[in-house]
């Protein structure tokens, strides 16, 4: 079972997956994501770095549709992505899951890395939160909370281990928390007009 904690934070990342603000997860939304971090970081459409990361985000998608047996699935609710996440969390071989979701961290790491010196600035950051389109006035806070050693840099290291952190940490003080902003208390508001 998910806890307290692990629930209030995966319904965080739902809704910054929710890219159309719906109230529900739909693969456009994730393909819409990966078009923003294109655009944001000069990808080309088409290019081999734009495949690689629209394929990764296809995975999840995929994820979702072998777990709830249905090929055809257009929607994804709250209650069935935090179902997907318990499940895959809670099995003896979640082992899956972290594979995925690593394999989604490391590909972001290495495009919002724009000069390939192995870690990524208050700018670079920034663009993670540009692109998932989190609220920007919390870019720094998160930054300084990620940046473990405060070297004025998130290491490869640390982004790793704020992705684990954000997923499997019961800590509700532990740093990987704030990876996609402020989990306790951001809202987004539907397109209907109904806070998620």
């Amino acid at each position: 079972m998910l806890t307290t904690l692990q629930t209030r934070k995966l319904s965080h990342l739902f809704k910054i997956f929710d890219f159309d603000h719906n109230g529900l997860i739909q693969e456009s939304d994730l393909l819409g994501i990966t078009e923003n971090i294109s655009i944001i970081n000069g990808i080309l459409d088409g290019s081999t770095k734009d495949n690689v990361l629209q394929n990764s985000i296809r995975k999840i998608w995929h994820a979702l549709q072998v777990h709830f047996k249905n090929p055809a699935m257009q929607t994804c609710s709250m209650e069935q992505w935090l179902e997907f996440l318990e499940i895959k969390f809670v099995s003896k071989n979640k082992s899956e899951i972290i594979c995925l979701i690593q394999a989604f961290a490391e590909q972001l790491y290495s495009i919002f890395d724009h000069n390939d010196d192995g870690k990524l600035s208050q700018r670079e950051y920034m663009c993670i939160f540009m692109s998932f389109r989190v609220d920007i006035k919390q870019a720094f806070q998160c930054f300084s909370l990620l940046d473990i050693n405060q070297d004025g840099f998130i290491s490869h290291e640390e982004f790793v281990f704020a992705v684990l952190d954000f997923f499997q940490n019961e800590n509700k003080e532990a740093p990987g928390n704030w990876l996609f902003g402020d989990w306790e208390s951001y809202y987004f508001s539907t397109r209907i007009g109904i806070k998620v």
